[in-house]
């Protein structure tokens, strides 16, 4: 996947389209071992980004995705991809 910050005080995350999902979960955190971190969750297969907002200047972020699938009521979630590093300016 690919960060990119972008104006104001947000970056931008985007992946490739996964086949036979139903959405993706992006987690994000200033801590490298994913503490507190926070989730956005992408409801519709087809959207292959999502913009994170609300960051604070001069920290280190990471940032992973995974996609999930859901059948009969249940949600079976894939493994996180590898941690990404960006620090806002």
């Amino acid at each position: 996947f690919i960060v990119k910050n972008i104006s104001g005080k947000s970056i931008k995350i985007t992946w490739k389209k996964k086949s036979g999902v139903t959405g993706y979960q992006v987690q994000y955190s200033t801590s490298s071992k994913m503490k507190k971190a926070k989730t956005v969750t992408v409801k519709k297969a087809k959207t292959t980004s999502a913009t994170i907002s609300k960051l604070k200047k001069g920290k280190k972020y990471y940032v992973r995705v995974r996609a999930y699938t859901k059948k009969k009521g249940k949600t079976k979630d894939d493994r996180f991809s590898y941690t990404y590093i960006t620090k806002y300016r």
